[in-house]
């Protein structure tokens, strides 16, 4: 399923018994999967047109009002609500959830479509919550979870669910990650946030296990605010994050910096996007490029677990 079919349907469900709960969007309705909400929904659905500004500023009216708005919106298009989503959502601390769809690589919808860039952006405003589902079961749970969250959030997530991974199906909380993969005393931690990343990771423990070699594989879901209870108890002597965003201001960056506050004797590698405009490409093929992928991050650690 992709993505937004998920949201679609579980908005839906979700209205049948809240009647608190709107949705917003900017001429995006049918590729966000907003179709059925539409014509179930009416007097509850608003399309404001090309105009992102001002669909953050009714979000945040619905909010201030007493409403439970959802803003779906591509990551890329988000960027031009920057603003408004600094004073009219997160300086009020309003309970508007943004729903991110095309986070990450979008692959052929072209260099402008490139959606690397939220979890940098969103992350240095305060109030905020950020979440990266692991699939799109994951994307379910937290929508269901955010109908009772009093504060903004911002759920991001890729095009095309490939997987669904397993889960310990503990209930989630804010800040709390999971482990997929948890071995005593393995040397190596990757902290991967999202679908793409979890894939990637888990593909790169399974052919570290097969060569002799452990490593845990936490999914960073929350990626603000971050599990620093969980860093603190983090036992291995090599830590990597994988996202699917650009370097600075993302997760390996938070992480690092949380790092350096506990002075644990640690190295980290963060594998992100550089410091520049990524073009038009498959994902595969821009995911090889920039070095976010297996053979480069099963490299990395074959190289310091020798």
């Amino acid at each position: 399923k992709e993505y937004s079919e998920v949201l679609g349907e579980t908005l839906c469900a979700l209205a049948k018994e809240n009647k608190d709960i709107t949705v917003v969007s900017a001429a995006m309705k049918e590729a966000l999967g907003l179709t059925d909400f539409f014509q179930n929904y009416p007097e509850r659905a608003f399309d404001v047109g090309i105009c992102e500004e001002n669909a953050s500023v009714l979000c945040a009216a619905m909010g201030a009002g007493g409403l439970k708005p959802y803003y779906a919106i591509y990551s890329t298009f988000l960027q031009r609500a920057f603003d408004e989503i600094i004073h009219d959502v997160c300086a009020q601390d309003l309970p508007v959830t943004f729903c991110i769809d095309r986070a990450g690589i979008s692959g052929a919808d072209g260099e402008t479509h490139q959606g690397v860039f939220d979890l940098s952006y969103l992350s240095l405003i305060p109030n905020i919550t950020i979440v990266a589902p692991k699939d799109t079961e994951e994307l379910k749970k937290t929508l269901e979870w955010s109908v009772g969250y009093p504060h903004p959030l911002a759920i991001r997530y890729p095009r095309a669910g490939k997987v669904i991974f397993e889960s310990d199906d503990t209930p989630l909380q804010a800040g709390k990650w999971e482990y997929l993969h948890k071995i005593s005393g393995a040397k190596a931690s990757i902290i991967a946030a999202g679908e793409r990343s979890l894939i990637i990771a888990m593909k790169v423990q399974k052919n570290l296990e097969k060569q002799g070699f452990s490593c845990d594989v936490i999914n960073a879901r929350f990626v603000k605010p971050l599990d620093i209870d969980l860093l603190n108890t983090l036992k291995s002597t090599h830590i990597v994050t994988i996202e699917d965003n650009v370097y600075l201001g993302g997760l390996g960056a938070m992480i690092g910096g949380e790092i350096l506050k506990q002075n644990k004797d640690v190295t980290l590698k963060t594998f992100a996007y550089r410091d520049e405009f990524i073009p038009q490409g498959s994902i595969a093929s821009l995911q090889s490029e920039y070095g976010v992928d297996c053979k480069e991050i099963e490299n990395y650690l074959l190289q310091v677990l020798q």
